[in-house]
């Protein structure tokens, strides 16, 4: 097919067929993608066409998960967690809440990367295709401090699905509904937030490219909200 002649009725039925398959976010960034190569043939080779996405409507994103630790929810998980045979799923946990990173960013970090000292940690090869540089707090110091170091240099050296099936296994045992481990990174960048960083600072720690992504994963307590009026 001529890229000239590619019409915003074929890239809808794209889009379409894409949402039968796929998450509505996973349709977008292919959107995203596809707006980028029409964008680019349109700037940087001069072709005369118009960009056939921005004819469409996007897929709509919802409300979006709103799901926070409640109670002694945390105290629960982690109690069960430390059960795990496996001695590095408790401390990722804690880890995950402390920094707010990926579950994928965390399992993918090196001792090579890491600076106690200096209290920072570099993510490299993140989901937006940058390395980003965080800070540690205390209690992210103290837990990775207490960490035995893995010949291979990771620093949480577990697979993938070991850490999907032993918080599956310790929220089930912990009697806690409705919560992903992607909940966490919700919970962490909520937090970041509450302790009065500014948007700006948080979204340098979490990553997130946009303020109405970030926006997305931050839920402030509302009591907290309340407190500062008073």
């Amino acid at each position: 097919m001529n890229i000239k002649s590619v019409t915003p009725a074929e890239v809808a039925a794209f889009r379409d067929r894409r949402l039968d398959k796929v998450k509505p976010i996973t349709v977008l960034h292919d959107l995203c993608a596809l707006s980028g190569v029409f964008e680019h043939a349109r700037l940087e080779w001069s072709y005369a066409i118009t960009n056939p996405v921005r004819g469409i409507r996007k897929p709509s994103m919802g409300q979006g998960r709103d799901r926070r630790l409640n109670g002694n929810e945390e105290e629960r998980l982690l109690a069960e967690l430390q059960k795990c045979r496996n001695s590095w799923i408790a401390p990722l946990f804690q880890f995950s809440i402390e920094t707010a990173c990926r579950r994928s960013e965390a399992l993918k970090l090196q001792w090579s990367d890491v600076d106690l000292g200096k209290r920072i940690a570099v993510l490299r090869g993140t989901k937006n295709g940058d390395n980003r540089v965080i800070p540690l707090s205390g209690k992210a110091v103290r837990v990775l401090s207490a960490l035995p170091r893995d010949l291979k240099g990771y620093v949480f050296p577990v697979p993938m699905p070991t850490v999907r099936c032993a918080f599956e296994y310790a929220r089930e045992r912990a009697s806690i509904k409705d919560l992903r481990w992607h909940d966490l990174r919700h919970e962490a960048v909520s937090r970041l937030h509450e302790l009065g960083l500014s948007t700006v600072e948080v979204a340098s720690i979490s990553g997130h490219k946009t303020l109405a992504c970030l926006a997305r994963y931050s839920h402030m307590k509302v009591e907290r909200l309340a407190a500062k009026l008073a």
